[in-house]
């Protein structure tokens, strides 16, 4: 069972949930589950400072682990509201373009025109898969 951290500042959530990616450590499994909460329930600026955290701190090596997680996380949730600051920041951050290309995104989940912009911002890496129209509809 996961032990509970909930006064810990952003720095030390990081560290820890970067270390648990490469340990797997029970102890620091509150870390990956706070990180979840906080992309999935936070409004849209707490959950992309957060995300954007993650990614300056991880070691290149960590960098597909943090895109398929807290950023495909916050761009699924938030990607309609965050698309000009996701552009800008791809723009100027090759560590964020590479997390950008990594993400697994449903062709049709997000609006036509932000999917585009996404597509666009990872220097046309990002390739939403296809789902069935009775999956997208349902």
């Amino acid at each position: 069972m996961a032990t509970e951290q909930p006064d810990v500042d952003d720095s030390d959530l990081v560290r820890t949930y970067l270390r648990h990616a490469v340990t797997s450590a029970e102890a620091d499994a509150w870390a990956f589950a706070l990180v979840n909460q906080t992309v999935i329930a936070s409004d849209p600026i707490r959950a992309w400072n957060l995300t954007l955290a993650l990614i300056n701190a991880a070691p290149d090596d960590l960098l597909g682990y943090v895109g398929a997680g807290p950023l495909e996380d916050t761009i699924d949730i938030h990607g309609a509201t965050l698309i000009d600051k996701i552009e800008e920041r791809a723009a100027q951050d090759r560590r964020f373009r590479f997390c950008l290309g990594g993400i697994y995104l449903a062709a049709g989940y997000l609006p036509a025109d932000v999917e585009a912009r996404l597509i666009r911002a990872s220097d046309n890496v990002l390739q939403p898969y296809p789902t069935p129209r009775s999956t997208r509809d349902a």
